[in-house]
């Protein structure tokens, strides 16, 4: 479950990346495959640990606080990015930061494989 996880985390960000920086549609098609693709197995991973460790008579809770949190996040940093395209070109946020979610789920990934995180999983 945790390479199900990573990988397909890695794999979102990869699509990513590649979605963004394409010149041609047929790269940016795969692109956004790829990103369709991966999220879905990142979150059959995330999900399936949900289920695993939350007990179910709190779940509703837990998963309502999880997607508060989610789309504040989200606000915040649809804020931050639209000032920082404010400043600079919209394509060099976008780009940057796609590659910076590529680097985190690189580090996630590797710290989520870990022989010592075994027993979350």
């Amino acid at each position: 479950m945790s390479l199900v996880i990573g990988i397909g985390s890695f794999l979102t960000a990869l699509g990513y990346v590649v979605f963004t920086t394409s010149f041609l549609f047929t790269i940016a098609a795969l692109g956004c495959f790829t990103v369709g693709f991966a999220t879905a197995f990142a979150n059959t991973g995330f999900y399936t640990l949900y289920q695993n460790n939350i007990p179910v008579h709190k779940m509703g809770r837990i998963g309502s606080i999880y997607g508060f949190f989610g789309a504040l996040f989200g606000i915040i940093l649809t804020a931050i990015l639209g000032i920082a395209a404010e400043w600079l070109t919209i394509q060099l946020v976008v780009i940057s930061a796609s590659c910076l979610m590529l680097l985190v789920a690189v580090i996630l990934l590797l710290l989520n494989i870990q022989p010592a995180k075994r027993h979350f999983y």
